[in-house]
C-alpha cells in the first residue's frame, strides 16, 4: 500500500521517552448513514481534543498513528487497541509507521525545516532498533527499502537501507540533478520491486539491490544567450526579474516532462522532444516526436486507445515558473504512437491549466482568460467568463481551477459533469463549481454539492470550506451506487477490501465490509 496521510491539523512533532498501554477501549458508534438512511455502526476509539496528525501504516498491517505536540499514539484497526504510547519532541519527525516499528527523523541543529535529519527505527515499546551513522535527505521509501542521498551538495551519492534492520543493501552515485530524484519518484501498483526516477535520464532503480536502467530523457535545458530571465505567478500574477546562474548540474530550465500513465505492462511518459512508450525494463517500444522546438512541461492522459497530450508552454528556473516552448495539443494511437491529431492555438501566453477533452475539445487557461479550440483548429477562442461565486481565498493560491469532470448525487449514485465540446467544469478553488458554456454562460453546484475524488478510489468528498464539516460518500465498486455517506470534519478512506475508516476530531472509527 502506497504512503496516506490526513491532517485533521498539521503539526510535525517527535521522539523522547516511551511507554506502553494495550487496552483494548472502544464504543460502537454512528458515524454515516447507508443508502437507506440507516445509521451505519462504527469501532470507534477517541483520541482527544486538539490538533493532531494522523498517519496510516505504509504496509497492510492496518496501523494507524495519532500524533499531537506530547505523544504519539498507535492503534491496531482490526482490534482498536492501542498498541504504543510514545512522548515526543518537536525537534523530530515520524517519516512512516511500518509492522514492526516507526521510522524517525531527528535533526541535530533542531531544525524543523532542514532537508536533512538523522533516520531512527524504533519498535512500539520505544526501543531503538536502528539510526544511521550520519544525517541524510530522505528521498522515499517502498517495500521496507529507505533510499536517502548522502549529502546536501546534491552530488548524486545515494545510500539504501532495509527499514527493519537497518541494513546498508547499496551505496552508490545515480546520475541526475535536483529536484527530480528528490521529489518524483513513479510508484507503479504493479510493480513491488522497482522505482521510476526523471534526471538527466529515465532511470528504473531495483529498490532492493541497487541495480539501474536508464534511457535518455530531456526534461530540462540550458538558454542560450543572456541569462537573465522573467518569471511570473500563475496564481497571484506576480513578475519578477531574475539572474540565471549557470550550474553544472542543473539546467536553466528543468520540468519539461509529463506525468506517468500505465497500462498494462507498459509504461507512458513525453519530455521536451517526444512521447515515449517503454516496457517495464525501460526498452523503448515506440516514440513519436512532438512538434519540433515546442515542448514544454506537459500532460498526458488516456482517452479509449488514444493517448491526449496538453503542453503548456512553460518550465521551471530556480526563481519560478517560466515560458518555454508554445502551447500546443496532440492525440497519438496508443498501440504503436501516430499522432492523430494536432492542434496549435494562437495563444502566446504560457497555461496554467487546461483539458483536453474526450470528445476533442481543447480548453486552455493563462493567469487570467479562458479559450477553447476545435481539435486539430489553429484558432483559440476567448470564453467571456464570469463566475457567479465569490472568491475569498489568498491571493497566493490559483483563483479557478479547471477539471476534466465534477460529480453530484443523483437517485442514490453519483453522476459526473463532465467537460466536454459544450462546457468547461470550473472550481473556484476551495468553493463552488461553474459549468462554463463556450458562450460564457456559467450553472452553479454549490460548493456541498459538488464531489470531487479523494485520497481513495471508491471515496469522494465535497470541498473543505473552512470551519465547517463536508460530505463525503463511499462508492460501491461493483454497483457504482452510493455505499455511506458521511458529514464530518476529518477524511475517510476505503480500503481494497472495501473496509472503511473514518478519521474526525473527536477520534478513529472503524466497520470490516460486510458482502
Amino acid at each position: 500500500m502506497k504512503r496516506l496521510l490526513w491532517v485533521v491539523a498539521v503539526m510535525m512533532p517527535l521522539l523522547s521517552v516511551a511507554r506502553t498501554d494495550t487496552a483494548a477501549v472502544f464504543q460502537h458508534l454512528a458515524l454515516g448513514r447507508d443508502a437507506n438512511g440507516e445509521k451505519v455502526m462504527f469501532n470507534f476509539t477517541p483520541i482527544g481534543n486538539g490538533e493532531k496528525e494522523l498517519r496510516l501504516s505504509c504496509d497492510d498491517s492496518r496501523k494507524i498513528a495519532v500524533l499531537n505536540r506530547e505523544a504519539m499514539a498507535v492503534y491496531d484497526l482490526q482490534t482498536m487497541k492501542r498498541t504504543a504510547f510514545l512522548e515526543i519532541s518537536p525537534t523530530a519527525r515520524i517519516a512512516g509507521i511500518f509492522e514492526d516499528g516507526f521510522l524517525v527523523l531527528k535533526d541535530k541543529a533542531k531544525l524543523l525545516s532542514t532537508d536533512f535529519s538523522q533516520p531512527h527505527f524504533y519498535s512500539y515499546k520505544g526501543e531503538e532498533i536502528w539510526s544511521s551513522k550520519k544525517e541524510a535527505c530522505l528521498n522515499f521509501y517502498m517495500n521496507n527499502v529507505l533510499v536517502c542521498a548522502e549529502s546536501r551538495s546534491n552530488d548524486g551519492k545515494y545510500i539504501a537501507f532495509d527499514i527493519p534492520t537497518g541494513r546498508e543493501l547499496w551505496r552508490k552515485t545515480i546520475p541526475g540533478y535536483e529536484p527530480y530524484l528528490l521529489s518524483v519518484p513513479y510508484i507503479s501498483d504493479n510493480d513491488s520491486a522497482n522505482v521510476y526516477l526523471i534526471g538527466n535520464m529515465l532511470m528504473c532503480l531495483d529498490m532492493r539491490k541497487g541495480d539501474m536502467l536508464t534511457y535518455p530523457f530531456r526534461a530540462g535545458a540550458d538558454i542560450s544567450g543572456l541569462r537573465l530571465m522573467v518569471s511570473s505567478s500563475p496564481f497571484n500574477g506576480g513578475v519578477s526579474l531574475g539572474v540565471l546562474f549557470k550550474s553544472d548540474k542543473v539546467p536553466d530550465v528543468i520540468g519539461l516532462h509529463s506525468n506517468w500513465l500505465e497500462r498494462g505492462d507498459s509504461l507512458f511518459i513525453a519530455d521536451a522532444d517526444n512521447l515515449y512508450c517503454f516496457n517495464r525494463n525501460l526498452s523503448c517500444l515506440w516514440k513519436a516526436a512532438l512538434p519540433k522546438g515546442m515542448g514544454s512541461r506537459s500532460e498526458i492522459k488516456f482517452s479509449g486507445n488514444r493517448i491526449l497530450l496538453l503542453n503548456y508552454g512553460v518550465g521551471f528556473a530556480r526563481r519560478g515558473m517560466c515560458e518555454y516552448g508554445q502551447p500546443f495539443a496532440a492525440s497519438y494511437d496508443v498501440t504503436d504512437g501516430r499522432q492523430l491529431s494536432v492542434t496549435l492555438p494562437d495563444i502566446k501566453k504560457p497555461l496554467v491549466g487546461g483539458v483536453y477533452a474526450d470528445d476533442g475539445r481543447v480548453y486552455w487557461q493563462t493567469r487570467k482568460d479562458f479559450f477553447h479550440s476545435a481539435e486539430g483548429d489553429t484558432v483559440a477562442y476567448k470564453i467571456k467568463f464570469k463566475a457567479k461565486s465569490s472568491f475569498g481565498w489568498s491571493k497566493d493560491v490559483r483563483k479557478y481551477v479547471v477539471y476534466d469532470s465534477v460529480c453530484i448525487v443523483r437517485d442514490g449514485a453519483l453522476q459526473s459533469i463532465k467537460t466536454d465540446g459544450r462546457q468547461l467544469v470550473v472550481e473556484v478553488y476551495g468553493k463552488d463549481v461553474n459549468i462554463v458554456g463556450l458562450d460564457g454562460q456559467v450553472t452553479v453546484i454549490p460548493a456541498d454539492e459538488a464531489y470531487f475524488k479523494y485520497v481513495s478510489e471508491y471515496v469522494f468528498s465535497t470541498n473543505r470550506i473552512e470551519g465547517k464539516p463536508r460530505h463525503f460518500v463511499t462508492v460501491d465498486s461493483a454497483s457504482g451506487k452510493i455505499k455511506y455517506t458521511f458529514y464530518l470534519k476529518g477524511a475517510v478512506h476505503q480500503f481494497e477490501d472495501d473496509d472503511i475508516l473514518v478519521l474526525s476530531e473527536q477520534g478513529i472509527g472503524y466497520r470490516k465490509n460486510e458482502p
